[in-house]
């Protein structure tokens, strides 16, 4: 997750405070990853029996196919070209990891790879 946090997630903030910035924007509340988020060294460990490898993998691959829709309502939605590209850059960052973690959800037999998405047609024929 810390590796999908520095290549998507900084990048993403980055390029669209800028985008934000440039157009006098007010800015949400300043969030500094560097500083603000913690590893899971300093969150030590507690066992809860809560959720597993099963669920973190399934939640990722849902919860990014959700930011990616929003990234791409909001290319749709804005008449300003550089915001529809961040939008656009967005989304291919994210959806690089997206179809990675269903890769990887599939081998761990977490999800099934049915054949009626759209890249597993080409595998089941």
């Amino acid at each position: 997750m810390e590796t999908y946090r520095h290549d998507v997630c900084e990048p993403n903030l980055t390029e669209l405070k800028v985008l934000l910035e440039q157009g006098n924007y007010a800015l949400p509340a300043p969030y500094n990853a560097a500083h603000d988020a913690k590893s899971t060294e300093s969150l030590g460990r507690l066992d809860t029996d809560a959720i597993d490898d099963r669920m973190i993998m399934v939640g990722h691959v849902f919860s990014v196919e959700a930011f990616m829709n929003r990234w791409n309502h909001g290319a749709v939605l804005s008449h300003r070209a550089d915001v529809r590209d961040a939008f656009l850059r967005n989304y291919h960052r994210a959806n690089r990891w997206h179809l990675a973690a269903i890769v990887m959800a599939e081998k761990m037999q977490f999800l099934e790879a049915p054949c009626h998405y759209p890249l597993r047609m080409i595998a089941c024929g």
